[in-house]
């Protein structure tokens, strides 16, 4: 069972990932690539990094007091 920070992280997490991809995209698409499949080992590191980033927005709303952090 999940607590609630982690429900939280994972809602940051789902709504982060559609805008990152786009910005990821973006810039593939710069840089000539067009598709962007990617082997296992870095979509884990994809993967990790959106976790990170949905914690880092958490973090961010707790320092702010806009929610009360719960462990």
């Amino acid at each position: 069972m999940k607590n609630k920070k982690e429900e939280i992280i994972e809602i940051l997490s789902y709504d982060l990932f559609p805008w990152i991809n786009d910005g990821i995209s973006k810039i593939q698409k710069k840089h000539g690539m067009v598709k962007g499949d990617v082997s296992p080992e870095l979509d884990m590191k994809f993967r990790e990094a959106y976790d990170m980033l949905a914690e880092c927005a958490y973090l961010q709303l707790v320092e702010n007091k806009i929610i009360k952090e719960e462990n």
